[in-house]
């Protein structure tokens, strides 16, 4: 029995393409409506989803996602690609609760956040002078035909420097108190009233 047209078109893009769980539930079908031993194994569920996790990740799994530093230091929040096509393929980083990105591409939208893009695969977030405020989940973000996330948590610590003086240079010294001089026109200095003094 020979195959339909629309079952070997089917088979032909499922070698060409990746199997995902819809293709493996349809070429199922197109198995099952043809009566035909299947040209190779179908594999369950749970190994064609670990198999798709390992070939679809596209950010190098051994970075750090936990990031500390203290108020007023540098932060880094490395995220890594591989196998993207910039051309069609946006990466944005976000921040949780926030309802803008903090990054669109390589254009940070705060003064404080850049992307240094040190290699190709390099889309780490630098963050200079943490403020509290820093602490919490980030996003990288591969928005291509899918949207694929890296979650990274910030946690920023250390109290935010006092800018107020201390009490002791508050005090009032003692200073000689100044006092008004007049000039005439003739530029000669008089020594000024005592009532013109300043208090």
């Amino acid at each position: 029995m020979e195959l339909p047209i629309s079952t070997m078109l089917f088979l032909k893009k499922v070698y060409s393409l990746k199997l995902t769980l819809l293709s493996l539930m349809l070429y199922k079908t197109a198995i099952a409506t043809t009566k035909e031993k299947p040209m190779f194994d179908v594999v369950n569920s749970k190994q064609s989803a670990n198999a798709e996790k390992k070939t679809n990740t596209y950010f190098f799994a051994d970075v750090e996602t936990t990031i500390h530093t203290n108020v007023g230091e540098k932060a880094e929040l490395p995220c890594l690609v591989y196998g993207i096509d910039l051309s069609s393929t946006v990466i944005s980083w976000w921040k949780a609760g926030d309802f803008q990105e903090i990054s669109l591409g390589l254009e940070a939208r705060q003064h404080r956040f850049f992307l240094p893009r040190r290699f190709y695969e390099d889309w780490t977030l630098v963050i200079e002078n943490t403020e509290n405020k820093d602490t919490g989940f980030y996003a990288c973000q591969i928005n291509s035909d899918k949207l694929l996330e890296k979650i990274f948590y910030l946690n920023v610590t250390g109290k935010v420097p006092d800018t107020t003086a201390d009490a002791e240079f508050l005090k009032d010294e003692e200073l000689p108190k100044p006092t008004v001089r007049e000039y005439d026109f003739a530029g000669d200095q008089n020594e000024a009233r005592s009532s013109a003094r300043l208090a």
